[in-house]
């Protein structure tokens, strides 16, 4: 009841501002689309076009060339009243609720209700913890403060975006065999690690309101002056951005900081139990770099079909040696890279702010590509050659299709495989010791 009562107190504030937010951006959009409506009037059109067969006249053109200007005109003209036909009914009903909300739309209003939003937010969160706080019995309000905190690390993870940032530590520590968890001395340690990640999530969310704040800011004077807007108020933003990032790099690096303590702690007492939380922290926290590749897929699905020899499934093994033998480096090295690439795409969209985005457009294809993604692919061919080596043509046929190839044909020679698979393969998007399998068959710390 008492998070219900927030959720709803909340959301009736928000509300608020989301109306009014809406309400100014309608406004906006009406006083853009306006000076277009106007230019495409029929008496604006003749005016123009009356101008138009003047100058050409003076200069000397021949009336069958202003004939024609006037006729192209006329039909880009009749093109634009098309189309703005079509706004209108949207545009009418923008301006009906404006008039139902009593007109123009002040834009320090909009700031002043995100700021009361904003105030508000802080009291109803002191008072649902106070609320709470009185509820649980005496002597648990140390549980209660490790509660709160893997909520607001539940809720921050939600919110990132940069690789580490949303790492699943608390289900991390949850991979952990009870007796290694005891003999690593996480028992005693795991409520401050935990509360430093909260604190430094609580950090970066103000950051971010903060932010949001100046670009609200920003948005509104631009509109207001018709142009970039004043140069003191980019600064701001560029500073609560600046601001921003560092909160959010932060936040990783207290994540992935805390994730090699306890890898390390872990590897003195048992490195199975260090290699599955690493595991696991990994694949939360750097989903794309840790995901199964088709060279595990295609191998896996290899070693499950039917009637193999022992030669070939000897091969297979081999192969798939090799693949364990690589791509934990290759998987490593790609997350290195993109924590050093998108730190430096976000600076560079930070100081897109001032300098129309010269260096985030300098950067390339590094705003886009898999950071590591050379390796995958090199290994991907590898494994192909190798598995066509000791299947055969006919047998390659039935493995998982390799994506972006259509197909496996090019390294068929032209021959045509049996179709569907026989064997009971495992699906093709199954990785070994992947986070919520249960890990390596150990029980969590409870």
């Amino acid at each position: 009841s008492v998070l219900l009562d927030y959720e709803d107190a909340f959301e009736t504030e928000a509300s608020r501002f989301r109306e009014l937010l809406e309400l100014a951006a309608n406004e906006v959009e009406i006083a853009r689309l306006e000076p277009i409506f106007q230019a495409a009037d029929a008496s604006n059109q003749r005016a123009l076009e009356s101008r138009i067969a003047d100058g050409m006249a003076e200069r000397g053109v021949s009336d069958e060339k202003v004939r024609g200007t006037l006729d192209w005109i006329d039909s880009r003209m009749a093109g634009m009243r098309t189309r703005l036909a079509m706004l209108e009914p949207m545009v009418e009903r923008r301006r009906e609720r404006l008039a139902d909300a009593g007109g123009d739309i002040d834009a320090r209003d909009v700031i002043a209700a995100m700021n009361r939003m904003d105030q508000r937010r802080r009291e109803l969160r002191t008072a649902t913890v106070d609320s709470i706080a009185t509820l649980i019995e005496p002597g648990m309000e140390t549980s209660l403060e490790d509660l709160l905190d893997e909520i607001r690390i539940q809720h921050g993870m939600a919110d990132s975006r940069m690789g580490g940032a949303t790492t699943d530590i608390v289900a991390a520590l949850g991979s952990i065999d009870a007796a290694s968890y005891e003999a690593a001395g996480l028992a005693t340690d795991e409520p401050e690690m935990l509360r430093e990640i909260a604190l430094s999530f609580d950090a970066r969310t103000e950051a971010r309101i903060r932010r949001e704040k100046q670009a609200l800011e920003r948005s509104i004077e631009m509109s207001e002056s018709g142009g970039e807007g004043d140069s003191r108020i980019r600064a701001r933003l560029r500073n609560a951005a600046t601001a921003e990032l560092t909160a959010e790099l932060a936040v990783r690096d207290a994540i992935i900081g805390r994730v090699d303590l306890i890898r390390a702690r872990l590897e003195d007492v048992d490195p199975e139990s260090a290699a599955t939380f690493l595991d696991v922290a990994r694949r939360t926290g750097f989903r794309a770099q840790m995901r199964s590749r088709w060279c595990e897929q295609a191998t896996e699905f290899a070693l499950n079909l039917d009637d193999l020899d022992e030669e070939i499934l000897a091969s297979l093994a081999e192969i798939d040696a090799g693949i364990g033998s690589q791509i934990a480096f290759l998987r490593t090295t790609a997350i290195q890279r993109r924590l050093e690439s998108e730190t430096r795409i976000a600076r560079a969209m930070v100081e897109a702010v001032v300098d129309e985005g010269v260096e985030a457009k300098s950067l390339g294809e590094q705003a886009w590509r898999e950071p590591g993604y050379e390796g995958f692919d090199r290994l991907d061919d590898q494994v192909e050659a190798q598995l066509l080596a000791a299947l055969g043509p006919d047998r390659f046929e039935e493995l998982p299709k390799r994506p972006g190839r259509g197909g496996n044909d090019a390294k068929r020679r032209g021959k045509t495989g049996n179709g569907g698979g026989k064997g009971g393969g495992k699906s093709a998007g199954g990785a070994k010791g992947k986070a919520g399998d249960g890990g390596r068959g150990k029980s969590g710390k409870g």
